[in-house]
């Protein structure tokens, strides 16, 4: 480019020089003309007035007609003057053509000059643009690289920043932070596979995650639920200890270790728990519920009348808070029923297990101590009706069949109270009191007429 540019001012630079040059050479052409023909005049003179001098020198006697010779003396005299008069207009006629001639060539030259130099020009300004355009083309591009050189020198800048406070980070605390997002992961993974039933596969996520951060509270208290899931409890209650000592204060660990242990029947164990967790949290409503529950199944072991009752009492408590804690909580709603109604309270109990089906209608376990309650007060054809739908709800419910059968028993209906008892044997084998009352049936229905049985 630089080499282009000085090559163009050198044009610039001596195309006027070449055109002076050329104007000089024709100007001393036109000049040498002149001064020919000046000499050529001068000549012409020179030889007329060698000739008149040489006539006024002629002898008179070579002259007879004297008169004649005044006339040619005054010729020869004028004749210089003419002659000077003619070499003066000779002169100034070729002046005149030189300088017509001069000012025709200057007039061609600046015609030339007028048609070249717009050319010229026009030209060096197209090659000057198209330069500039090329310079300004590479400046725009070197200011994108300049902008993009910036930009990553910013970014260069920001991930030596970012890099800083890495390194002044605590690494650990990142690879722990890294590790708990793959641990949410698992946990979720597993948690749906145990919604979905697939208990087997949970538990071997859980175990896994167990085994990469034995120290997570919540972690343990998911594997316990599994584990309680799959009826592995003693391992489910280790679980639930090892969260606890990890965090004394959980409340929700004290609540599942209580339910390992009301599963284990240690009751007296289970009750410590629950109140641990409601004193750390007083609006667990679960705990209330599950510490309600199994003071209930304490009164119903318990021998002692007043004992029991004192249980019982004390489980409608509970449950009556669990209700107050959370409204919604159908089961609460059926295990309050049950405690009133071992208080005889059974339209009170009528009324629980009504709200109960309310918010759950496919809870078989309802529907049966609706029927034991509506049996209570002799509403036999209605009690039935519950035994049926809690039947329907749950085929394989063996104490529901049992009841059945006694209510069609005292409807007169022995060999559908029969049908309804063999069912709930073949279904739990061992109940005593089934097995002597299918005995009983059998009695009475071989002691009747073939008409009425």
């Amino acid at each position: 480019m630089s080499e282009k540019l000085n090559t163009n001012r050198a044009g610039i630079l001596f195309a006027p020089i070449t055109w002076f040059i050329v104007f000089c050479a024709i100007n001393l052409a036109m000049t040498g003309l002149y001064l020919n023909k000046v000499e050529s005049l001068h000549k012409n003179y020179n030889a007329k007035y060698t000739e008149i001098i040489q006539k006024t020198q002629v002898p008179k006697a070579q002259n007879p007609k004297l008169k004649n010779v005044k006339i040619k003396a005054t010729q020869v005299i004028e004749a210089p003057a003419n002659i000077e008069s003619d070499f003066q207009k000779e002169f100034y006629i070729a002046q005149s053509n030189w300088l017509n001639a001069w000012i025709m060539l200057l007039a061609i030259v600046l015609g030339i000059l007028g048609v070249a130099f717009p050319l010229f020009f026009s030209e060096r300004m197209k090659q000057y643009q198209d330069s500039s355009d090329e310079i300004k083309g590479k400046i725009h591009d070197a200011l994108i690289e300049l902008e993009n050189a910036q930009k990553a020198l910013n970014d260069l800048e920001k991930a030596q920043v970012a890099l800083a406070e890495i390194k002044a980070a605590n690494l650990p605390q990142i690879k722990e932070d890294i590790a708990k997002t793959k641990q949410w992961r698992d946990e979720t993974e597993a948690s749906a596979l145990l919604a979905q039933g697939n208990f087997e596969e949970a538990l071997s996520i859980f175990e896994n995650v167990v085994e990469t951060n034995p120290n997570d509270e919540t972690t343990l208290l998911n594997y316990g639920a599994v584990l309680m899931k799959l009826n592995h409890v003693e391992d489910a209650l280790l679980a639930y200890d090892r969260a606890i000592e990890i965090n004394p204060k959980l409340a929700s660990a004290h609540n599942n270790r209580g339910r390992a242990l009301q599963r284990l029947e240690r009751d007296e164990e289970a009750i410590a728990s629950y109140d641990t967790a409601i004193k750390l949290k007083p609006d667990l409503a679960s705990a209330y519920f599950n510490r309600g529950t199994t003071l209930g199944k304490i009164g119903d072991e318990t021998q002692e009348k007043d004992k029991a009752l004192k249980k019982y009492e004390d489980a409608l408590k509970s449950l009556k808070k669990t209700i107050e804690l959370d409204p919604a909580y159908s089961e609460a709603y059926c295990n309050y029923g049950i405690a009133l109604a071992k208080f005889k309270r059974h339209e009170e109990a009528l009324a629980a297990y009504n709200r109960a089906i309310e918010l759950e209608p496919n809870d078989a376990n309802t529907r049966y101590n609706l029927g034991k309650t509506l049996e209570a007060l002799d509403r036999d054809e209605d009690a039935l009706s519950a035994y049926n739908r809690a039947i329907f709800l749950n085929p394989n419910f063996a104490n529901a069949h049992y009841n059945r059968g006694f209510v069609l028993e005292k409807l007169g209906h022995y060999k559908k109270a029969l049908a309804a008892i063999e069912k709930a044997l073949e279904l739990n084998p061992e109940n005593r009191v089934g097995i002597r009352a299918r005995d009983h049936l059998r009695s009475i229905i071989n002691e009747l007429p073939d008409d009425e049985a």
